[in-house]
């Protein structure tokens, strides 16, 4: 094997073990991410969603996200106080709530979007957090939660329904 074979090699190990730790932690400091339901309307009646296997709150924050199709936050103005826009424009007011599995229901809020994606794009996404404000405790670490309940003031469709359960740095 030539000197410039086994550099080659070096500089492939040495970034393939780079790749590998930089995608151990984004997985670390992300947590699980669930999908809870896809391609769903959401309308004025509360829509129930088993989640099997239950979830659990194990790290700081715990979120639900809603894909809405060409969903903008800088419509909102980019700030966590303003209602959530759909494309058009309408203002919606979602109620979310994750039940346990004594029928026991967790009201989430909406509090902002994160924009997620990569290199093939990025998308802007609502973001609930448990609660009714941002100074609410997070859920019980002890539960576990079987069902998520949607309804909403004006209906609208959704792409995906997804929690996620991170530490954020």
């Amino acid at each position: 094997m030539s000197a410039s074979t086994k550099v080659a090699l070096a500089i492939f190990g040495i970034a393939g073990a780079i790749l590998l730790s930089f995608i151990g932690l984004v997985a670390y400091v992300s947590g699980p991410t669930r999908t809870i339901a896809k391609d769903v309307q959401i309308t004025g009646e509360w829509r129930d969603f088993p989640i099997a296997p239950p979830i659990k709150a194990l790290y700081r924050d715990q979120t639900i996200m809603l894909g809405i199709k060409d969903y903008d936050w800088s419509s909102e103005g980019n700030s966590f106080t303003a209602p959530l826009k759909l494309p058009d424009g309408t203002i919606v007011d979602p109620q979310i709530q994750l039940v346990d599995s004594l029928g026991n229901s967790y009201p989430f809020h909406h509090s902002g979007a994160v924009r997620t994606g990569g290199l093939l794009g990025s998308t802007d996404e609502p973001v609930f957090r448990a609660g009714s404000s941002d100074n609410s405790p997070d859920l019980p670490r002890d539960k576990e939660f079987t069902k998520l309940r949607i309804r909403s003031d004006v209906s609208f469709r959704c792409s995906r329904i997804e929690w996620v359960d991170y530490n954020p740095k």
